[in-house]
């Protein structure tokens, strides 16, 4: 019984482990997709490029 509490927590911590690398990657990749060559934050020429898309306006 002790063996199965055991093995239980051990998986937990490695789904736990895994997720939270998983989670750092992702974030790091967002950080870097949302660079342009010069460094500066290009947020903001992202969120102009689909504004035409959600103006309540489209044809069905």
């Amino acid at each position: 019984m002790m063996m199965k509490i055991v093995r239980s927590l051990e998986i937990m911590v490695e789904v736990v482990t895994v997720t939270m690398t998983n989670q750092t990657k992702t974030r790091e990749k967002q950080k870097h997709d949302n660079k342009d060559g010069h460094g500066r934050n290009n947020q903001n020429d992202q969120d102009h490029d689909d504004t035409d898309q959600f103006d309540g306006n489209r044809s069905r």
